[in-house]
């Protein structure tokens, strides 16, 4: 399982923050990547926009950005969120250090944005699209447009979108077999449950039982004020624990059909047949003879005498009710 840790805006444009949630999550390296929000306000929205004033409030310069592509790619791989074309060129002059780059729904109609990507030698890179809100046959052909306009190295598929508050029944469990079932693309699970729920962590590890390829998973500092972001991010111990509970469930997924343990299980619980009444010499052996309890003596399984059954035995002695019979006692 490859995970995202996914930043958003938590930071709330402290670039102290976000500094030091990067060490705060660097113990999370091999096969963990970590996603950042890079726009501009004034390319992102227009001043009359209602959130422009907390654009303007979230935006990093290039240095910066480039300050923490670096910091965090020493511990694991980075990948962009691009909404404008301020986060392409982030993307441009930072390509070495990125591993992917992430289109929300809301920028998968952005041909400003998709051809600036065009120009860009995407082969090394993977691309997730968010597909929320879309029908099977729109994403279709919002893959095939993709495709055909970037030389992108891999399209991941992505369900799961924030609303405030995510209710339960839109985390988007049901769309995985259809997805799975409908394209051969790698998929993506984003929960955005509320992080003080169960569900923050449920969520995600279902997704992963049920084989998604990639969990995206909003975090956020364990002791700095959060002020964007925060409703479905989960702080570093959290994530820790999320992290064991995934890998632990991870492995049902790998166990043999039937266990040792439920041999023994079985083996111990067992109901044994047992002769009901007195068997006489020539008698022959019948199921009808037969009680069955749990029971601490010997004797053949109910499986065993039902094959000798049609193999026409009989006993060779006299046998007292109340026990179990073996192979010997038969002819």
């Amino acid at each position: 399982m490859y995970n995202i840790i996914e930043v958003a805006n938590t930071h709330g444009g402290n670039f102290e923050y976000l500094s030091s949630l990067i060490d705060e999550f660097s113990e999370f390296d091999t096969g963990f990547g970590i996603k950042f929000q890079a726009f501009k306000y004034d390319q992102i929205a227009t001043k009359d926009f209602e959130w422009y004033p907390v654009y303007e409030k979230l935006f990093f310069n290039k240095t910066q950005w480039e300050t923490v592509i670096n910091k965090a790619v020493q511990t694991k791989d980075v990948w962009l969120d691009i909404f404008d074309l301020y986060g392409v060129d982030i993307l441009k002059k930072n390509i070495v250090s990125i591993t992917g780059i992430k289109l929300q729904a809301s920028v998968l109609y952005n041909y400003t944005v998709l051809e600036a990507l065009s120009r860009i030698d995407l082969t090394d890179l993977k691309l997730i699209i968010n597909i929320a809100s879309f029908e099977i046959d729109e994403i279709r052909s919002i893959i095939k447009r993709i495709e055909q306009q970037l030389n992108i190295g891999e399209l991941l598929i992505e369900l799961g979108f924030q609303a405030y508050p995510t209710e339960l029944s839109d985390a988007g469990i049901s769309k995985i077999k259809i997805l799975r079932n409908s394209f051969s693309n790698r998929l993506v699970f984003a929960d955005h449950a509320d992080g003080k729920s169960l569900h923050a962590t449920m969520l995600p590890i279902l997704a992963s039982v049920l084989k998604v390829d990639v969990i995206e998973k909003h975090v956020m500092h364990s002791s700095l004020p959060t002020e964007y972001d925060f409703y479905s991010s989960i702080k570093v111990a959290k994530y820790r624990e999320f992290i064991s509970y995934q890998k632990e469930y991870l492995t049902l997924n790998e166990a043999k059909f039937v266990t040792p343990k439920e041999i023994e299980y079985l083996e111990k619980s067992i109901q044994t047949p047992l002769l009901k009444k007195d068997r006489q010499k020539g008698d022959k052996l019948n199921l009808a003879d037969f009680d069955y309890k749990r029971s601490d003596k010997n004797g053949l399984n109910a499986k065993e005498i039902d094959e000798l059954i049609a193999q026409n035995v009989v006993f060779v002695s006299n046998v007292k009710a109340g026990n179990g019979i073996n192979k010997d006692m038969l002819k």
